[in-house]
């Protein structure tokens, strides 16, 4: 028995994030660069803290020849103003390197929402025995390894600090009772990034296939 890596059967539906090629800013758009965003500027938008604000926000940067986004402006945010947007465009502009062609805008949309207080949310702390080395092989739910089961998950994912997952919850499970869902709480919790800014929420499908 040999099972793929669920890496390669991951499925993502991320509501809260989609790319997609943008043209020049329109002339009356602010533009906003690491200088907006200082090390020691407080978090832009105060509803991170207490989780309580529901927003979105579309925004478009520039890609710069060292593949860093180098500029950024407002393309939408709901509700205005909330500072969604900021959010969003400090993490794009002062961490990493995103690829893509340089001299392109490409614009990325993101969600954001409190938790769903009928839904139980993992953390890392609910899996204190995960394997130093982590890989779907040996997350592979023992019940459903045993009994050469495959399942699909939904799972929604809010974004904490350093673009690490901080807390995720199932949506969906098939089937039920294998353990499919804990696993991909474990594997998403442990050490997955992204580049979404802080506070935003993925929700994603993922296949866990022999």
């Amino acid at each position: 028995m040999k099972i793929r890596s669920a890496v390669l059967a991951l499925v993502v539906a991320m509501t809260a994030a989609s790319e997609a090629s943008a043209f020049d800013p329109p002339p009356d758009a602010r533009i906003y660069t690491r200088a907006d965003f200082p090390a020691d500027a407080p978090q832009a938008a105060p509803y991170l803290d207490n989780g309580t604000q529901t927003g979105a926000a579309t925004v478009s940067c520039l890609i710069a020849d060292d593949r860093r986004y180098s500029q950024c402006y407002i393309v939408e945010e709901t509700p205005a103003g909330a500072g969604f947007a900021e959010a969003a465009m400090k993490t794009l502009l002062t961490q990493g390197r995103w690829g893509g062609l340089p001299g392109l805008w490409r614009e990325q949309s993101f969600e954001y929402r409190p938790p769903n207080p009928e839904l139980k949310y993992y953390t890392l702390a609910d899996f204190p025995n995960l394997p130093e080395t982590l890989d779907t092989t040996n997350l592979y739910p023992p019940k459903a390894r045993t009994e050469e089961i495959e399942g699909t998950v939904t799972i929604d994912c809010r974004v904490g600090e350093n673009g690490r997952y901080e807390r995720c919850a199932v949506l969906s499970e098939a089937p039920k009772d294998y353990g499919f869902g804990e696993a991909t709480a474990a594997w998403f919790l442990s050490g997955m990034r992204t580049t979404q800014p802080r506070g935003a929420v993925q929700k994603m499908t993922m296949k866990w296939a022999f």
